[in-house]
């Protein structure tokens, strides 16, 4: 029986998605490989509805502020832990100025491991969609490449 099977039926394309988002990244290739080789049009899907932290960055500081508003600081601190400049400062550009302040001495002293680094990072994706489950936050006009509310996939 096929991995895929399980995951054809209503709401499991989301449910595939959200494990895939949600996972580390050598778990992630891995399943990725799995699934290309099952039905690739599928993983090409997955491909462009998956959630990064990359693509989240990307969008607009006032959209991203929608998420990281409601983020406690230390895990915000420690997902933005190790990232690029320009992403920290996208995640803070429209914070206000005692939470930016507050998140900045995390990120100088929270020395987290890989684990809680990339854990904080899942926390924020799954965020994301729930904000987007609850009708919080319309992928469609922020990034329509990514919104899976209407999707019908067979």
């Amino acid at each position: 029986m096929s991995m895929l099977m399980r995951y054809k039926k209503t709401g499991g394309f989301q449910q595939l998605l959200n494990l895939i988002e949600t996972c580390s990244p050598t778990k992630r290739e891995q399943l990725m490989k799995v699934i290309q080789a099952e039905d690739p049009s599928w993983a090409a899907l997955l491909k462009t509805k998956m959630l990064t932290l990359e693509k989240f960055f990307a969008w607009d500081p006032i959209h991203i502020a929608e998420v990281t508003n409601e983020m406690p600081t230390r895990i915000l601190a420690a997902a933005l832990a190790g990232l690029p400049t320009e992403m920290v400062e996208r995640a803070t550009l429209t914070m206000p100025h005692m939470k930016k302040r507050e998140i900045e001495s995390l990120l100088t002293e929270l020395k987290p491991s890989p684990g809680e680094t990339e854990t904080a990072r899942m926390k924020v994706l799954t965020r994301v969609r729930e904000m987007e489950k609850d009708k919080r936050l319309d992928l469609s006009v922020i990034d329509p490449s990514l919104s899976i509310r209407d999707l019908k996939v067979a």
